[in-house]
This record gives C-alpha cells, sequence and structure tokens, in this order.
C-alpha cells in the first residue's frame, strides 16, 4: 500500500493577519492544499470508465472513491469493490 502523503504536501505555509479581541495580530497559518481525483468504475468484465473528477484533499482516495460511488448509488456497500 502507498504512504499517505505528508502535511507539508497537503498544506501551503502563509502569513496572516487576525484580528482578535479587538487588536490585529499577525501569525504564522497553514492553508489546506486540494487537487483533483479522477474516479473510474467498472463491473465485472467491463473494462472501467470514467465516473467524475472531484477535488480533494490528498489522502485516503480508496475511502473518497468508495463512499462517492456508494452516495450515487452505484454500488450496495464496501463488499461490491475489489
Amino acid at each position: 500500500m502507498r504512504d499517505e502523503p505528508s502535511f507539508e504536501r497537503q498544506a501551503t505555509r502563509v502569513r496572516v493577519r487576525a484580528w482578535r479581541a479587538g487588536s490585529v495580530e499577525e501569525r504564522d497559518d497553514r492553508l489546506a492544499g486540494e487537487e483533483p481525483m479522477a474516479i473510474r468504475a467498472g463491473g465485472p468484465g467491463q473494462d472501467p470508465i470514467d465516473v467524475a473528477v472531484t477535488m480533494r484533499t490528498p489522502g485516503h482516495e480508496a475511502d473518497l472513491a468508495v463512499g462517492f460511488l456508494l452516495t450515487e448509488g452505484l454500488i450496495a456497500g464496501r463488499d461490491d469493490v475489489t
């Protein structure tokens, strides 16, 4: 199994100004990164076809794909996925 992407890859360091308790403070922060992910699916003996492209924070791609297929009614449950 592939290693999960590091937090550093998923986030960009930025400097922000925040309004807190009536004053402005500057501090470091991180912005979550997103990347597109294509979801492809096929039944037994079928070639996979493109189903969707979704934006996501990298990591847990298989879980995201299975959840998408389940909520769209394309599978009945995890056991439908090999």
